[in-house]
Formats: structure tokens, sequence, C-alpha cells
């Protein structure tokens, strides 16, 4: 069972690492779904020997891009690409929700050949299957999911209807909400190879400030180390041990 964290600072790169993930996915401001790394971050990740993807998204809000905004991605993704990011994040839709093959296409054609991966944008298209058959057209490697459900959990049965669809042809990541007690029975219902999670710690206690912009988000090379026994197989917390 290979298992990608979230990190989106160097302590969280650093315990994800120290955790013991098998991937990193790489961002900042996940409280808004996470937008593209700063460059100095990915080169601090890149300094250990975790694989690393790369999200690019330069905005909050929806995934409908302007042309501007698509070549501005492309230029974004061949950086990563030429820094030797081992994957690269991306998506992007059009008005009706489908996927923008278009600007697909020029992302991938923008990694000169780093693997590619679908963010939950293939959540809010409004055929799923379709989507994933784009996607395999296209030739991208991965897309996260959580079965266009609030959670990976909810999402459980078409995940497992993907999982059987994709076969070979490209990987499927669930996604969202997926936490060390629930991990297994996730895996046992939907029979992925692989997880994708945020393994965010309780905040220290504080007192809030007349200005205050909020908990510092932490994670933790033990609360790391737990989620990916638990997701293995090999830890006592697990649900199906």
């Amino acid at each position: 069972m290979l298992v990608e964290v979230i990190a989106c600072s160097p302590e969280e790169i650093t315990a994800v690492q120290q955790g013991g993930a098998d991937r990193i996915e790489l961002c900042c401001a996940l409280e808004v779904g996470g937008l593209t790394p700063s460059k100095a971050l990915f080169e601090f990740a890149k300094e250990g020997t975790t694989p690393v993807a790369a999200m690019v998204r330069p905005r909050t809000g929806g995934y409908q891009y302007n042309p501007a905004e698509i070549d501005f991605i492309c230029r974004e993704i061949n950086w990563f690409a030429k820094a030797k990011a081992d994957f690269i994040v991306v998506g992007a839709s059009n008005p009706d929700d489908t996927l923008n093959l278009g600007a697909m296409k020029k992302f991938q054609d923008a990694a000169a050949g780093t693997p590619m991966v679908c963010h939950r944008v293939f959540d809010q298209t409004p055929n799923l299957e379709q989507a994933l058959e784009q996607l395999i057209a296209l030739g991208y490697r991965r897309t996260l999911t959580s079965g266009a459900q609030k959670t990976a959990a909810e999402g459980a049965e078409t995940i497992g209807k993907l999982v059987k669809l994709a076969g070979s042809d490209i990987e499927i990541a669930p996604a969202a909400g997926i936490r060390y007690h629930n991990v297994q029975a996730l895996i046992a219902a939907t029979g992925v190879t692989q997880i994708h999670a945020s393994v965010i710690a309780a905040p220290e206690p504080r007192t809030p400030k007349p200005v205050d912009f909020g908990p510092t988000p932490r994670v933790l090379a033990e609360e790391v180390r737990r989620f990916v026994q638990a997701a293995k197989g090999v830890s006592s917390h697990t649900d199906s041990r």
C-alpha cells in the first residue's frame, strides 16, 4: 500500500519524511484546497529522498482558467519538470464542469515527460467514468478522487467502480477524510493500492488575539507514522487488525 501525505511547510515536509510516507504531495494553503508551493519549498523537499508530487494551482476559486492563466500554469509546470518533480498535480475544467481537455493536454506537454496527476477537479465532473476515460486517453498517470462525495468513505462504492474501470491504465488515489481509524475499511471496500491524505494534528492550545490569523496547522512525524502503519496494515490502530 503506497501512502502519499500532504505537506505545506518545511516542518511538515520533515515530519512526512520522518513518518515514513512513500510520497509527498507538496502545496501551500491547504485550507483552500492547495495552491502552488514556492520554489524554495520544493527545493527543500527535494533535498530528501521521498518522491515529491508538486501541485500547480495559481489561485483560489474554481478551475476554469483563461488563456493567460493556462499559459502561466504551463510555465510553472515546466519549471517543476526541469527541477525534477516526480509528479505534477493539475486540473482544469470547462463552464459545464467537464475536464478542459485542451488545457490538460497543454499541461502535459509542458511537463515534458514528468508523470501527470489530476487533482479533485475530477470529482466535479458530471460523468466520472467519462472523465476517467479522457484522462487515460491523455496519458495521465493518476487521479485523486473521493468518488464525488464529501469524503472518500462516503464515495467508497464509486471509488471501487473506478478502480475496476481503470485497471492498469491509470492509478486511482482516494482522498478526503481518510484517517488512521477508517483507512483499512476504505481499502477493503475499494481495492485501492494507494492512499492520499492530510495528517493534521490538533492545534496547540492558544488564546485568540484581537488581530488573529488562526492556529498554525501541525503535521507531526508520530501521527504520520501512525497513519502509514494503519494504511499498510501493520498497526494495532487499524480497524481490521
